[in-house]
């Protein structure tokens, strides 16, 4: 499971099965069974993956790519499900709601914005922060969101501000 030949760039842990995904440069997202450490499938992406997350339920992952965009992949048949677009730059932070039905995004676009992801439809944006967006994390019952700025500040929305 262990290659110093090329740079890692995002990595994430499936909460539900022993699935570990990694992208690695030149467009390759691998995963590897964790008690193993056997290569259990590839995902191609020509874009750059700067950010990872699977679903709560195992059975869809999110990447955030450098070309703006943000791709839905189905991890087991190793094919993009749809593309969330709306950013106009690199998304660095994903992250699932606890019941898997809303992901934020965020990044060098100075905006977080909230997809439904079923649809793939764009629910709310909190646009004009100061920094790029680093990191996100729903709490877990929900009902709150924080963004890590580059700056080192932190930003938070509670539920009824995202329900807005």
């Amino acid at each position: 499971m262990s290659r110093k030949d090329r740079r890692t760039s995002a990595v994430c842990l499936s909460l539900t099965s022993r699935g570990l995904g990694a992208h690695r440069e030149r467009g390759a997202l691998r995963f590897w069974e964790t008690r193993t450490g056997q290569n259990i499938g590839v995902l191609h992406d020509w874009t750059k993956i700067l950010a990872l997350a699977y679903a709560p339920d195992g059975n869809t992952l999110a990447t955030g790519n450098g070309d703006g965009a943000v791709r839905i992949w189905d991890p087991v048949r190793g094919r993009p499900l749809r593309d969330l677009l709306g950013h106009r730059s690199d998304v660095r932070a994903i992250a699932y709601s606890p019941d898997g039905k809303t992901l934020a995004t965020g990044g060098d676009d100075l905006t977080v914005r909230l997809w439904q992801v079923a649809t793939g439809r764009e629910l709310l944006v909190f646009k004009d922060l100061p920094r790029r967006i680093n990191s996100l994390a729903f709490s877990p019952d929900g009902r709150h969101l924080a963004a890590a700025l580059h700056d080192g500040s932190v930003r938070m929305w509670h539920a009824a501000a995202m329900a807005e």
